[in-house]
């Protein structure tokens, strides 16, 4: 009988080697994830503010169509 080498029991076994990595790309899928939704968020926010701006800065000059004036 010959006796297990140390190099040999330490070995992984590939199925856990390909879950492992399975797992930490899902953990990097779901933070890249997170960060793009906090990005996105605050770009239609700073939008948001820009247009509110712009908005404010903007003379009322909105006419009514002739048929929804009150005569």
């Amino acid at each position: 009988m010959e006796v297990d080498s140390g190099a040999a029991s330490a070995a992984v076994n590939p199925f856990e080697l390909i879950q492992m990595l399975m797992m930490a790309g899902y953990a990097i899928l779901l933070a890249l994830g997170i960060v793009l939704l906090i990005v996105l968020i605050r770009l239609a926010l700073k939008a948001n503010k820009a247009l509110d701006t712009y908005m404010a800065s903007k003379p009322d000059t909105a006419e009514l169509p002739p048929e929804t004036k009150e005569s």
